[in-house]
């Protein structure tokens, strides 16, 4: 979470290759067999995403995904980013395999206290964040 900028191996912006990619490529992976248990079931496939209230920080950013362009990288732009494509995730699975028993859920676990989720972050990104955070709930 807020990690420096980074790419993976395969040239893909961290926070959307770890957070988001490596799980829709899991479903990828999965769905056939999601379909197959779920025929044989009452009860429907469930695909639980989990994403964040940062979401609020972005859209997807589809013409720089990979933030590409010459110091357009934020680490919470990022972030949020990430999260809004696991929301879209979610949403595109229940509308696409409605038909097959495979729902889309998107999950919001809460703030996650006594780890070390924020070691990225400096005091100042900190206080940058909640002030996001504030403005968001002013609009809202």
């Amino acid at each position: 979470m807020f990690v420096p900028f980074t790419k993976v191996i395969d040239g893909l912006e961290s926070h959307l290759a770890v957070n988001h990619l490596a799980h829709f490529l899991l479903f990828q992976e999965l769905y056939l067999l999601l379909g197959r248990t779920a025929e044989r079931s009452v009860t429907k496939s469930r695909v639980i995403s989990v994403s964040s209230s940062g979401h609020h920080f972005s859209e997807i950013l589809f013409d720089n995904l990979n933030f590409e362009r010459e110091d357009s990288y934020d680490s919470i732009i990022a972030y949020g980013q990430s999260t809004t494509a696991n929301i879209y995730m979610a949403n595109s699975i229940s509308r696409v395999y409605a038909q097959q028993n495979i729902v889309g859920l998107c999950v919001h676990p809460g703030v996650i206290l006594g780890t070390d989720i924020y070691r990225h972050m400096s005091a100042e990104s900190l206080i940058s964040l909640d002030k996001k955070r504030e403005r968001r709930h002013i609009k809202s």
